[in-house]
């Protein structure tokens, strides 16, 4: 009795590794097709990017910086954000009417947040009533007009991105990744021209 449960278990332990192998060690991998473990393939994560236009100038210029957000997948789509980036304030100058918003939220009303002071900008927006909401890639959210006021390389350092997945229970997008940026300004020194 005891050997037949022996081999009962024994056989019973080589249908459960055969098993194991063929669905989960021999399918193909999502990162390069080949065999081994299976791996589901995994989307990249959401992404805040800055664009800015031109990336150099000169004191008293204007340099535009377009905010984007990359890899919101369809469902549950973006539902709100905010956005911190820090700047040089001795470098760069910026009023709140120096900033639009050019998300069009698909329905609802979308109410924007402004936070300003000498070296750090805060922005987002979060639609109420709205039952459908923007996702995919390049979803230009601001555009930010800088302009130059002094000598210097400005950081522009995007930080504490929040992404709403469901904008009710305050849930987010987890792993966001920040693309910083700069602004170079330059003094233009007038020498005095003597006529004679």
């Amino acid at each position: 009795m005891i050997l037949h449960f022996k081999r009962a278990l024994f056989f019973t332990s080589i249908l459960v590794i055969v098993f194991i192998y063929t669905f989960f060690a021999a399918a193909p991998t999502a990162v390069n097709g080949s065999f081994g473990p299976a791996a589901l393939p995994q989307a990249d994560p959401p992404l805040v990017r800055l664009v800015t236009e031109p990336v150099s100038g000169d004191v008293g210029d204007t340099f535009a910086t377009q905010v984007y957000i990359d890899n919101i997948p369809e469902d549950p789509g973006l539902q709100g954000y905010s956005v911190t980036i820090n700047f040089d304030g001795a470098i760069l100058s910026l009023t709140e009417g120096d900033i639009s918003f050019d998300l069009i939220w698909p329905s609802g009303t979308a109410f924007p947040m402004i936070d300003l002071d000498d070296n750090s900008l805060y922005f987002g927006q979060t639609p109420v009533g709205a039952n459908s909401y923007p996702f995919g890639n390049n979803l230009m959210v601001a555009t930010i007009e800088w302009t130059g006021v002094g000598a210097g390389v400005s950081p522009l350092d995007v930080n504490n991105s929040i992404l709403l997945s469901n904008a009710f229970s305050g849930e987010t997008y987890p792993d966001v990744v920040e693309m910083d940026g700069s602004v170079t300004v330059n003094y233009i020194e007038y020498l005095p021209v003597i006529i004679r």
